[in-house]
């Protein structure tokens, strides 16, 4: 069944969209709760790291 096939993608496509904000959003906190912990002399640097 064609509908079918295409509500089990769109389902999927969905949970994908999904679990990568829920991804995004965990990244971000863990990144402001280190930026609150060590300060901001340490975060610049280890951005330094990631986009060099």
């Amino acid at each position: 069944n064609k509908t079918s096939k295409y509500l089990f993608a769109l389902s999927l496509t969905m949970m994908a969209i999904v679990i990568a904000v829920i991804l995004m959003l965990m990244i971000v906190y863990v990144e402001s709760v280190r930026y609150t912990l060590i300060g901001s002399n340490e975060i610049d640097r280890s951005m330094d790291g990631i986009y060099a």
